[in-house]
């Protein structure tokens, strides 16, 4: 599902304060056997206070972090937080960041900036876009609201293929391999060739999907009913569905062990790629979007601005990392790119009158192949017209 979170948050005339600091401790174990240390050490710090006066989402690419308001989008460093740039597109969908480039749907066109400079390198109109477009490996692709699905080179523009959807999309479509899969809301989930959008197969879920994930041969539907919903890549049969009796809450994310949700009840769980649930573990706060898996840990953001660590083979806890102040409430979700040592980590708390961005970047640790909503792993993936 599309996080439409900096479309209900507003704080009139409030400052927003973009800092990266890092605060991270072991948590103590239950036992000597839950015992483990997540290395988590201070990589940078860097503030900037600026007026704020609206909404805002953020977005993560290779060098940058946007912060994007409605009038605006400003890119930001990771080395100090500088802003280094910003463009006055009124973005109608969260934006979405791919191979240096950022792509932003307004004024019914995507319009492709550089990371780097914000210039403005190719636009293409579409039409109305309020679902967010997926970019991934030289592909762009974007639905819009009158349900017509493009598949575009984000190196120049060129339309690859387009084709009219039965209806339009119910949530971000998702690409994994050579495979696109798309959800609408009466149930049905689709797959369609990367190469040239023909349709693999389409499948009823018997619910309305909230949350899509493609990764690892399996597309993981979560449903309005509260079951977790598995279908392979090659026909889109139903591999196994698992109710939760209760509804599945923020992003799913997987690796290469599990996919993981988290649901109403504060709690988190991994589930085998067979369907049977692994672990499950309760949380102190209520969760939020942003649940993500790399290097054998899964993140889960908490509503205070707190975020646990837990170990993705036995559901342990491996440490937290803790929002500063202590009376911060999370305004959206976490938002993650990379993985292993270029894992980085951004999320908006608010206290008194003050919005902050806090930017965590990971050093240290080994990568782990992972993958989650939206994924940051290097997927193999061919260029559209066939380079590799």
């Amino acid at each position: 599902m599309e996080c439409h979170y900096y479309k209900r948050v507003s704080h009139a005339r409030a400052a927003f304060m973009l800092t990266g600091a890092l605060l991270c401790g072991a948590w103590p174990s239950a036992s000597a056997k839950d015992a483990a240390t997540a290395v988590w050490p201070v990589d940078s710090v860097w503030t900037s206070n600026f007026p704020f006066g609206g909404e805002f989402a953020l977005v993560l690419g290779q060098s940058r972090l946007f912060v994007v308001e409605p009038g605006q989008i400003a890119a930001h460093a990771w080395a100090d937080g500088a802003q280094l740039w910003k463009s006055g597109l009124k973005a109608t969908a969260r934006p979405v960041a791919d191979e240096g480039r950022v792509f932003i749907a307004a004024d019914e066109q995507i319009h492709a900036l550089s990371e780097v400079s914000g210039h403005l390198e190719w636009r293409l109109p579409t039409g109305t876009v309020s679902i967010a477009p997926v970019a991934r490996a030289g592909w762009l692709v974007v639905a819009n609201d009158n349900g017509i699905m493009r598949a575009v080179s984000t190196s120049n523009g060129r339309v690859i293929w387009e084709k009219a959807l039965s209806a339009p999309l119910a949530t971000p479509p998702a690409i994994d391999g050579d495979l696109i899969v798309g959800a609408f809301a009466d149930g049905r989930i689709s797959g369609w060739s990367i190469t040239d959008g023909s349709e693999r197969w389409t499948r009823e879920v018997g619910t309305r999907p909230v949350q899509l994930l493609a990764a690892s041969g399996q597309a993981f539907v979560a449903g309005e009913d509260g079951r977790l919903i598995s279908l392979r890549y090659r026909d889109g049969r139903q591999n196994w569905a698992y109710s939760f009796g209760m509804a599945i809450v923020g992003r799913l994310a997987s690796d290469n062990l599990h996919v993981y949700a988290t649901t109403i009840d504060n709690s988190v769980r991994a589930h085998t790629f067979n369907g049977h649930q692994h672990w499950r573990q309760p949380l102190a706060s209520r969760v939020v979007d942003g649940l993500f898996a790399d290097a054998d840990s899964v993140f889960v953001p908490q509503s205070n601005g707190e975020i646990r660590i837990y170990l993705a083979e036995r559901g342990t806890r491996a440490g937290r990392v803790v929002a500063s102040p202590t009376d911060a409430v999370v305004l959206g979700g976490l938002v993650a790119t990379g993985s292993g040592n270029d894992l980085r980590m951004a999320i908006t708390t608010s206290a008194a009158s003050r919005l902050t961005v806090t930017a965590y970047r990971r050093a240290g640790l080994g990568a782990s192949s992972a993958v989650s909503g939206p994924p940051g792993a290097p997927l193999s993936l061919s260029r559209p017209g066939g380079r590799p």
